[in-house]
């Protein structure tokens, strides 16, 4: 997916996360949340995918079991805590946003690996330069502080500094990197605005280079997602997809076209997934070739 078209990869990242957003519909949620994990342990592996995940899983349990104590709504009841009756309506429901949520927060980490400082500066950088220039430096702007405290640290310990067990010469040592890289990360914002200025960056009339083509991949995988989010969204408008969690009676029994657009949607949030997949394999198969 890296070597997509900017346009490509913000136009499939934002319809997803539209729908993904505005819909508490739970197989449309679930199929969201896998096809974001699937993708995420493609481009990280399992290990930070995992690692990930079980940073934002309290949010799940947080959001599951608090909604109750808000909502009164529901016919069937659970249990009474606080002298408020806890519904099995109001726990799925909680259990839906929190699903939300957590697909969302998976899908904006792929799309921060995924659509790079360069990309953004290809896509905004004629529109609105100084916004596209800020996005760009913001994106690379936490792994890049995590990469320069660890050398800052290394450095410390190399030099015998704060090498000592007690906490409070820890601290101290934290506090000194902590400001050596403040300082650092000022002065390389400054030297990046003055380059940037230098090179006549945002002026009108000055061209751009750009690595970035439009190729028949970028124009299939544009085809295939606008044709399965037009079929998602029209479904969406014709109301196929909406699920109330407080019903008395749920009738899940889709018609066709809901079942054509659970399909559509699944296909378009593995999309990416498959498609790493496929790289994968491939490059597997050239190297055991060789």
């Amino acid at each position: 997916m890296s070597n997509r078209h900017p346009t490509v990869l913000l136009f499939y990242f934002l319809a997803v996360l539209m729908i993904s957003m505005f819909l508490t519909n739970p197989l449309i949620l679930a199929e969201s949340f896998l096809g974001a994990l699937l993708l995420l342990v493609m481009l990280e592996g399992w290990g930070k995918a995992l690692k990930s995940l079980l940073t934002i899983l309290p949010l799940l349990i947080l959001i599951t079991l608090s909604n109750p104590l808000f909502s009164k709504e529901g016919q069937t009841v659970l249990l009474s805590l606080f002298g408020k009756a806890i519904s099995a309506e109001a726990l799925l429901y909680g259990l839906g946003i929190g699903l939300m949520l957590l697909g969302v927060l998976l899908w904006s980490r792929s799309f921060a690996l995924l659509m790079t400082g360069d990309k953004f500066l290809y896509l905004f950088g004629k529109i609105t330069p100084g916004i596209a220039l800020v996005l760009s430096m913001a994106l690379r702007f936490i792994p890049l502080l995590r990469r320069r405290f660890e050398k800052i640290s290394s450095a410390q310990k190399t030099m015998g500094l704060y090498a000592g067990g007690k906490a409070k010469e820890r601290m101290q040592g934290s506090m000194s990197a902590f400001s050596a890289l403040m300082t650092w990360s000022l002065e390389n914002a400054v030297e990046t605005g003055d380059s940037m200025r230098a090179r006549g960056y945002g002026l009108k009339g000055r061209t751009n280079f750009s690595v970035f083509r439009f190729k028949a991949n970028d124009f299939n995988f544009a085809l295939t997602t606008i044709l399965f989010s037009a079929l998602v969204f029209y479904a969406i408008f014709s109301g196929r997809l909406k699920f109330d969690y407080y019903a008395q009676d749920i009738n899940f029994a889709p018609d066709a076209l809901s079942i054509l657009t659970y399909f559509s949607f699944g296909l378009l949030c593995l999309l990416p997934f498959l498609y790493e997949l496929k790289e994968s394999l491939k490059w597997k198969y050239f190297v055991s070739k060789i």
